[in-house]
């Protein structure tokens, strides 16, 4: 066969073998055409950069690619129309966020059962996510965890009793654990001690557990009334003593205090007043998981109903209700600049919305069981799942 004649696995044959990455495309804009139908998303990835060299017809190439059914593909066709001047490709754009091409980027594997917990250090370097038996450090733009942090029985919970939630308070910079029985203990997550700075006992099960910027904390105690510590004093600031249903999630903006209920409400306070304000209605069953928007004016709220809702808590107006999963909201993520809602589900999706419009942008799916929390990067590039499949799961874009 002569060099100057097609092989086999070139695109302008469209045969059944995988053409290689820096395989050579022949036949021009229909060659690239045959490339972007190949099995190998690699070779289709190099097709959408070859495609380029083809002009109008190419970058419509491109533009249609936005569409496809790999996430991968689609970020890269993003990626690409990003750096582009010409009107059609900026143009098509408009609206669109990072957010809405978002693909998984690395996958950790160490836990060896369900991950309940993520949170990411307020530099951003480190990730720590927490099972029922240990908590683990990683350096996630390395895929390498760092250290398993500390186990169930370092930190001397109970002999029956586990890990049950892990947040870390930006403001004094250290990690709070949670157990299932109740017990909280602080810890330096750079260089742990086990001999622990803070231990509030409040003996409940359930794990509702918020902090505000000056580092005060909010937690459920064993009636369920709230009560909220300063972490620097080791003293109560306030307690809510209403007669409540259990809290299941809870946020906090400044003095006011909003907590997610098994009455399927969501109450909300002056915590320093220790006054109700009122309470918002609505959802059909319990409220799991609860956010504030970066103005502190609307608070986002999510359901074992299967829905989020999007409140105007200063007016207790419901402003909609975002529909989509089949199964309970467990975590909720508002982007820094406030425009992208990002939910995740017990079926076992994570969804990016408009929340203003109410139009959902994309579904990222890899996890194979229920995603239980999810957390953004401070910058907001990047977005980190944990799921009862032991994983967690760094989701972004690769430029």
């Amino acid at each position: 066969m002569s060099d100057n004649q097609p092989r086999e696995y070139d695109a302008v044959l469209g045969g059944d073998s995988q053409a290689p990455v820096d395989g050579v495309v022949l036949g021009g804009i229909e060659g690239v055409k045959r490339r972007l139908k190949n099995p190998d998303v690699k070779a289709r990835i190099a097709g959408l950069y070859q495609a380029l060299n083809y002009g109008d017809a190419g970058l419509d190439l491109v533009i249609k690619a936005l569409r496809n059914e790999k996430n991968l593909i689609r970020a890269t066709a993003y990626i690409i129309l990003k750096q582009r001047k010409e009107e059609i490709a900026i143009k098509t754009l408009q609206g669109c966020s990072d957010y809405h091409f978002f693909y998984c980027i690395s996958t950790l594997e160490e836990h060896e059962s369900r991950v309940h917990s993520v949170c990411i250090t307020p530099d951003g370097q480190t990730l720590i996510s927490g099972n029922p038996h240990r908590i683990i450090s990683w350096e996630w733009k390395t895929n390498k965890s760092v250290k398993t942090i500390v186990t169930k029985k370092d930190i001397a919970f109970y002999e029956n009793d586990f890990i049950r939630f892990i947040c870390i308070n930006p403001a004094r910079k250290t990690l709070f654990i949670r157990s299932i029985f109740g017990i909280i203990k602080e810890l330096n997550w750079q260089n742990p001690n086990y001999d622990n700075i803070s231990n509030i006992k409040n003996m409940t099960r359930y794990h509702a557990l918020i902090f505000d910027e000056t580092g005060n904390i909010a937690f459920i105690n064993i009636k369920s009334s709230i009560q909220v510590w300063d972490c620097f004093n080791q003293k109560c600031q306030g307690e809510l003593r209403a007669n409540l249903q259990p809290i299941f999630s809870l946020a906090m903006n400044g003095k006011t205090l909003f907590g997610g209920s098994g009455d399927n409400t969501i109450k909300i306070w002056n915590w320093q007043k220790e006054q109700l304000i009122s309470t918002l209605e609505g959802h059909s069953y319990w409220v799991t998981s609860l956010c504030i928007s970066p103005d502190g004016k609307t608070l986002f709220s999510g359901s074992g109903d299967n829905t989020i809702k999007i409140w105007n808590w200063q007016k207790a107006e419901l402003i909609r209700t975002l529909e989509g999963h089949s199964l309970g909201v467990n975590s909720l993520a508002i982007s820094p600049d406030g425009k992208t809602l990002i939910s995740a589900s017990n079926d076992t999706t994570i969804k990016v919305w408009n929340w203003r419009t109410g139009k959902l942008q994309t579904t990222l799916t890899g996890h194979s069981a229920e995603v239980n929390s999810i957390v953004l990067s401070p910058d907001g590039k990047y977005l980190f799942s944990g799921s009862s499949d032991k994983t967690v799961k760094v989701w972004g874009l690769k430029e």
